[in-house]
């Protein structure tokens, strides 16, 4: 009960209200005076109905407006939004691996560098030796360096491609989910209205002021029942503009990150051919 009086009096409109201070500050004589005292008797009224059914009036609309569920009336959204919602937990876990994929990466472009100084290391060891193998020595390193200019060059490109990918795919669905949001913003209202017209039907009309309160909610409802058709149509249309740009966009990143690794793929193989030509022409040792 503390917590629903508290929504009562922040609530936007019924915290200004002159009855709600009345309901909840008056003694039992002065809220007894009020609510006997007819309506046209009050200072500044013209309504004929009572104070408390002004009352009565504004807590059932807030109370209803608090419980309301609301309830889907189109399946394909309730489809779309679990949908979105899942994709979005397994794009969170994909640009967690591509940072553990990164860090991979980057170790084995050092460890390439590290292996090119060792065996330079032991190309200056053997120059005292045989010259020819602190040749051969000379060429490993030499082709292991450029390997892992290489490496450098082809994961710098894709980590930046994939988290862009990746990254983009996130704002989709979240921007997706957010107009999914709107919209059953927009339901709540509609569905709201509907049960306080639904209330109103179903209490005696004995007044005029009755009468006309229900005319306002039959209009106030057919306005949002407009404003949730539209927008409904509306998310069912961006939704599929998302879906076409973005794949669209992933196909183009796509594309361009497998002309990069075969472009890498073609140097690498162009590094060990050149270094295996070079042995080859290399005259042998004889014993």
């Amino acid at each position: 009960m503390g917590r629903f009086l508290t929504r009562l009096v922040t609530h936007p409109d019924l915290k200004l209200s002159k009855s709600l201070d009345v309901f909840l500050t008056a003694t039992r004589d002065e809220f007894n005076a009020s609510r006997d005292t007819p309506a046209q008797e009050k200072s500044g009224s013209s309504s004929s109905s009572s104070f408390f059914n002004n009352v009565l009036s504004s807590v059932t609309s807030l109370a209803t407006s608090l419980t309301t569920t609301v309830q889907e009336v189109d399946r394909s959204f309730t489809d779309q939004q679990f949908y979105i919602e899942t994709l979005q937990e397994k794009l969170e876990i994909l640009l967690d691996a591509v940072g553990r994929d990164k860090e991979l990466k980057t170790e084995l472009a050092n460890n390439t560098v590290e292996l090119a100084r060792a065996v330079e290391s032991l190309e200056k060891q053997e120059k005292k030796k045989s010259q020819r193998l602190a040749e051969y020595f000379s060429k490993l390193s030499e082709t292991l360096s450029a390997t892992s200019a290489l490496e450098n060059t082809l994961f710098k490109n894709e980590e930046e491609k994939v988290e862009d990918i990746f990254k983009e795919q996130t704002r989709f669905t979240s921007s997706a989910l957010r107009i999914l949001e709107h919209r059953q913003d927009i339901l709540k209202q509609y569905q709201i209205a509907q049960n306080t017209t639904k209330a109103k039907q179903d209490k005696v009309a004995g007044t005029d002021t009755e009468a006309l309160e229900l005319a306002k909610a039959q209009e106030h409802e057919e306005e949002l029942k407009v404003q949730f058709e539209a927008v409904s149509s509306n998310v069912k249309e961006q939704l599929g503009v998302f879906k076409d740009i973005k794949s669209k966009e992933f196909r183009l990143a796509l594309l361009a990150m497998a002309k990069e690794n075969i472009e890498y793929g073609e140097q690498s193989i162009a590094l060990w051919k050149d270094m295996g030509r070079a042995l080859e022409s290399s005259p042998r040792e004889t014993k």
